[in-house]
């Protein structure tokens, strides 16, 4: 049973089950910009821009009846949700099937709360300002004590910047640096 990480809490800590009915798009919504000339036919496509990505979790409470259950989930929903304020802030989405790709989310819209004899079901939207998932940062560290190269690798699908710091703890010089980025063309 597939699941999901809000702000750190698993949602088997809340008692939720994600159906199969959640909506999480392969790619957000394209934004294009385009131009029209007036007598030409059709537009100038100039360029594309993704907008925010949608989320819409459709999920469901087994809650055996209990209402006052339900009800202490979904005042535990709304703390992890909301800030001290009362606005949505900002919560880190990871999907079980996705593990290491993160989504900066907040609440948007409305939750759809559906009670049930047996528990409850509820939609809830979250969008992602930023539409791209990311990772945790990762920091790899190498000691070279003699001569020789090493070659450091980054996989991902989007162009990531990186930070290369060299510094000499030793007493020996450092001589003949080279360093090479090779990325592939777009």
């Amino acid at each position: 049973m597939l699941g999901f990480t809000l702000d750190g809490k698993h949602s088997s800590e809340l008692g939720l089950v994600l159906t199969a009915r959640t909506d999480r798009p392969m790619l957000p919504r394209s934004r294009d910009t385009t131009v029209t000339l007036p007598g030409r036919h059709g537009e100038l496509h100039r360029r594309t821009l993704m907008q925010a990505r949608q989320f819409t979790l459709e999920l469901e409470w087994a809650t055996a009846g209990n209402r006052a259950v339900t009800a202490q989930r979904l005042r535990d929903l709304s703390n992890l949700l909301l800030d001290k304020y009362g606005e949505p802030r900002d919560v880190e989405l990871e999907f079980d099937d996705d593990p290491g790709k993160k989504y900066s989310v907040q609440y948007s819209g409305r939750i759809r709360l559906d009670r049930m004899a047996m528990g409850a079901s509820l939609r809830l939207q979250l969008v992602a300002f930023n539409p791209w998932a990311y990772s945790d940062e990762k920091v790899a560290s190498m000691d070279v004590e003699e001569e020789g190269s090493m070659e450091v690798e980054t996989l991902g699908t989007v162009v990531t910047p990186t930070v290369i710091r060299i510094v000499n703890i030793g007493s020996k010089s450092i001589t003949g640096i080279k360093i090479r980025r090779q990325s592939e063309v777009e």
